[in-house]
């Protein structure tokens, strides 16, 4: 057993080069990156952590958002901070191979055994939907006393797994649990704009009425300078970080960005048991529709998938992957409560997943 906790150990440490010293921090793939973009952008959920808490987090965000990153900011921010680097574990379940929750247990009380008398203690684990029990892994270390004095953030991009697991957790995310499910979506055009006029702040509209946005669109074209060109931007690159640097130094994003996260979202789909052609057709379905109204029985007509339950399935498990958002009619004018059977809008959730899904 000594041998296997030392193995165990190990694999942990490879995720964690600052245990050997603060100054590994500079060579994180990830914070190199960041520093490298010609983009930086930060995400309005960040300052939603409170990293002086004790609890679990869980934030859920599409792939490509830059949640790693995020993480690896705040291991820095820690250190920097004046947190011991042994006091601090980041672990990225899919690279660890972290498949069960008795893993992921063990891998937490190996972490607290590492430094048993610390005060504080924080546990960073990325792409956790990787374990298909994870909230079971956390249960137990939780009621072991693993998580004594630790603040827990656990990402993710597939939406209904991370949900299925937060329910599993009552009564254990702390201090932070009337606030713990945080969400990481694509960077709205208010946080590209911000980009090129750091300095401005928006105007608002007070309520909904289509005269008040009117009003407060037509502020914001004179308060920000460079509008017109963050607009295109947004068109093109959408809010995904990787797409907008592109964008900004080529006015175009490449090849290599568009076929990653088609990867990406088809990968999260193929492992929530979808399959790729379904999916095509889908997507070709939603194309077609041009924004226009559907139902699931008209829609399984269109792209010949044969079943309304199936179409509702895939489309469910499509907005759970961020490609999608699905727009009911109010039941009357101007109601908030949606007319079950009437008609759908689906539209792509970001500009940049259209171009690249349309492709």
């Amino acid at each position: 057993m000594l041998r296997e906790g030392r193995m165990e150990l190990t694999r942990l440490s490879l995720q964690n080069p600052w245990w050997s010293g603060a100054g590994a921090l500079s060579e994180d793939p990830h914070l190199e990156r960041f520093q490298a973009a010609p983009v930086k952008l930060v995400h309005e959920c960040e300052s939603a952590v409170h990293l002086d808490a004790e609890g679990i987090y869980v934030l859920r965000g599409p792939r490509q958002i830059g949640k790693s990153t995020l993480l690896k900011r705040m291991v820095k921010s820690r250190v920097e901070a004046g947190v011991a680097p042994t006091d601090i574990m980041y672990l990225a379940l899919d690279i660890a191979d972290i498949r069960t929750h008795v893993d992921l247990a063990d891998a937490i009380r190996l972490f607290v055994e590492l430094r048993s008398r610390s005060a504080r203690r924080y546990v960073f684990l990325d792409e956790v939907t990787h374990c298909r029990e994870w909230a079971l892994g956390l249960k137990a270390a939780f009621d072991l006393g693993s998580l004594r004095r630790c603040l827990v953030i656990c990402t993710g991009s597939h939406n209904l797994d991370l949900r299925k697991g937060s329910e599993k957790l009552p009564g254990r995310r702390g201090s932070v649990e009337a606030e713990s499910d945080l969400e990481m979506g694509p960077f709205s055009f208010h946080a590209i704009a911000a980009v090129r006029d750091p300095e401005v702040t928006a105007a608002r509209a007070s309520t909904w009425k289509p005269s008040d946005v009117y009003d407060a669109a037509r502020e914001n074209t004179v308060r920000y300078r460079h509008a017109a060109e963050s607009f295109t931007t947004f068109l093109l690159g959408g809010g995904m970080p990787r797409a907008v640097g592109e964008v900004f130094r080529h006015d175009r994003f490449s090849r290599d960005t568009g076929a990653a996260h088609v990867a990406a979202v088809v990968g999260d789909l193929l492992r929530a048991g979808k399959k790729e052609s379904f999916v095509r057709d889908l997507v070709r379905g939603v194309v077609e529709l041009h924004g226009g109204p559907a139902d699931w029985h008209g829609l399984a007509e269109r792209v010949s998938i044969g079943s309304k339950t199936t179409v509702s399935d895939y489309v469910e498990a499509m907005k759970a992957c961020y490609l999608l958002v699905v727009l009911p009619q109010p039941a009357t004018l101007g109601a908030r409560v949606g007319a079950p059977r009437k008609g759908r809008k689906l539209h792509f959730r970001d500009p940049f997943l259209r171009h690249i899904f349309t492709g």
